[in-house]
């Protein structure tokens, strides 16, 4: 009998961690299927991407080289696609937040969540969405525990700025979004005389404005990506080499066209 009321404790204990055990493979199980589909989503999300990326720059090649034609029928394949790309990357996050909102502690949903929504993010600013961008990035760094999501996406670029001849005064500006749309020149920085030791600044779109006696004032706009190091240098013409009425914008990267509608564009 002693035997017997011993065993009933035991036997309740097991019964007990038995279901216990049982609910929790049912939760990894469901999880897993929400990680799963959202591994899969991503994958071809981002597969889609390169090719999205392809087709831009062959697009922007036919533009350059004024192959309208063919430029717009890449450019609209490249539309399609990113409609495509971004749908992918919706339905991850979403798998994920599922996934999250079955185990909030589950630390491989939490990482991947905030790495997909810095991604997103990233493709948002791409595509000249700066609203949809910063909605993003507030959303990723609930999950950025350690601080090195954001770390890794406000990395800085370098560069550095040279003049044919040297000793012409350089002025950094910024293109600074606006609130409601647009964007407006911010002085950055006295740069000196060129040439221009290396300079630290967050990525953007940014113009040097070049003025020196006796030679044509220039304006010079180019892009700076995050953690890249970028060497400039361009001819500074004299003010008798560049026709009255003209003036002289050196070869560069900036950004160029409208993220208004389509129909607009071509309008």
């Amino acid at each position: 009998k002693g035997i017997v009321v011993l065993c009933a404790p035991l036997l309740v204990a097991s019964i007990y961690a038995g279901v216990r055990y049982s609910k929790r493979a049912e939760l990894d199980r469901r999880v897993n299927v929400q990680l799963t589909e959202a591994s899969t989503a991503l994958a071809n999300a981002r597969t889609l991407n390169q090719e999205v990326e392809l087709l831009r720059k062959e697009a922007f090649q036919r533009f350059d080289a004024r192959d309208r034609s063919t430029a717009e029928k890449t450019w609209g394949r490249a539309l399609s696609l990113i409609e495509e790309v971004n749908h992918g990357f919706t339905r991850a996050t979403g798998a994920l937040e599922t996934a999250l909102r079955l185990d909030s502690e589950r630390k491989t949903a939490r990482d991947l969540l905030g790495e997909v929504l810095v991604e997103r993010a990233t493709l948002a600013e791409r595509d000249q969405r700066p609203a949809e961008r910063d909605e993003l990035l507030m959303r990723a760094a609930l999950y950025d525990d350690d601080g090195q999501l954001m770390k890794t996406y406000r990395a800085p670029a370098t560069f550095t700025f040279a003049t044919r001849p040297p000793g012409v005064a350089a002025t950094l500006f910024r293109f600074v979004d606006e609130l409601h749309g647009g964007r407006r020149l911010e002085e950055v920085a006295d740069l000196g005389l060129t040439p221009v030791g290396a300079s630290v600044q967050p990525a953007g779109s940014y113009l040097v404005v070049l003025v020196a006696r006796g030679r044509t004032a220039m304006k010079v706009p180019f892009v700076l990506s995050r953690g890249e190091r970028l060497d400039l240098a361009v001819d500074a013409p004299a003010a008798h080499e560049v026709p009255a009425g003209f003036r002289y914008i050196p070869a560069g990267r900036f950004l160029v066209g409208s993220s208004r509608d389509e129909n607009l564009r071509n309008a």
